[in-house]
């Protein structure tokens, strides 16, 4: 329902921004919480309450004072790193943060947590939870935190699981970006055998699926759901490769197998999105071939 408050974090990433775009369009009250304020106002203006993440004094008091009904919770350090860099960093982003940010929501009369996780916490694509990185580990530890506080507080929680999300342009590669910079290239690109088999989704899709849960807000009577955010097909690194060849009528000059897979790299990561149908009506609208053309027009590589 347009007009109440929601709170976002990671505003300025990846998928968040696309999403508070879509909010403000969609009339929604809406606040992000920002390491970057500047950054920020460049890409939102005055059409969003900043929250500063850097100043501990008043980031309770700001976030009270908002008093959000929903929170999309996006923000999210992520590296399949495990040296102690690494881990100090992901501890301090994906558990200590989340910690602060629930705390701070304890005097809120919060409807609805949206969480979001990764398909990189079921190391067997099944559901068992058996994280693949250490980066996977926070985000299981991250959802036993939102459960406390969620009893504790009376909130209702969706936990969203992410699948490989393309499409949008991102300064951080992804391995379509890398397939895309080896079109002609001179030098091949190092990578691994490509036998991967994943999920891919388009940007426009996930935005689109927290859109609806976030219109669907005070219809939910449950506690907690888990939902997959991706297609339900599966296509191979290999596959997708072929798939762009095609499209730019460019050969990728891809040294496959030059890499090897690291120890619990996910050979296979594909969902099931029954339950999605059925209880939330949803269904992906960009198959692969034309999100890869979409991304392809984006990014102004010339199709064939």
């Amino acid at each position: 329902m347009s007009g109440e408050n929601v709170l976002v974090t990671g505003g300025t990433g990846f998928i968040g921004q696309k999403l508070v775009k879509v909010l403000i369009k969609n009339q929604y009250n809406v606040a992000v919480i920002v390491r970057d304020i500047n950054l920020a106002k460049e890409m939102f203006g005055d059409a969003v309450h900043y929250i500063d993440n850097k100043t501990s004094q008043t980031f309770k008091l700001n976030i009270q004072a908002f008093s959000p009904d929903i929170v999309a919770h996006l923000a999210a350090y992520s590296t399949s790193r495990d040296d102690l860099e690494a881990i100090e960093n992901l501890i301090e982003s994906n558990v200590l943060f989340l910690s602060r940010l629930l705390d701070a929501l304890r005097e809120c009369d919060l409807k609805l947590f949206i969480n979001t996780g990764s398909f990189s916490e079921y190391y067997q694509n099944d559901d068992v939870l058996n994280p693949a990185y250490f980066y996977s580990a926070t985000k299981i530890s991250s959802r036993y935190i939102i459960d406390y506080f969620s009893k504790v507080c009376g909130f209702r929680v969706i936990n969203n699981i992410l699948y490989t999300v393309y499409g949008g342009q991102t300064p951080h590669k992804k391995v379509i970006d890398y397939i895309i910079s080896s079109l002609g290239a001179k030098v091949p690109i190092n990578m691994t055998a490509g036998e991967q088999v994943l999920d891919f989704v388009h940007i426009d899709d996930v935005v689109n699926f927290y859109l609806l849960l976030i219109n669907k807000a005070t219809d939910f009577d449950f506690q907690y759901r888990e939902y997959n955010v991706a297609t339900g097909q599966g296509s191979s690194i290999k596959m997708l490769s072929k798939m762009i060849e095609k499209q730019t009528g460019q050969q990728a000059n891809i040294n496959w197998g030059a890499i090897e897979y690291r120890p619990r790299d996910i050979m296979r990561a594909v969902a099931n999105i029954q339950k999605e149908r059925d209880e939330l009506q949803w269904q992906p609208l960009v198959p692969l071939e034309n999100g890869v053309k979409r991304y392809l027009d984006e990014i102004n590589i010339e199709n064939k």
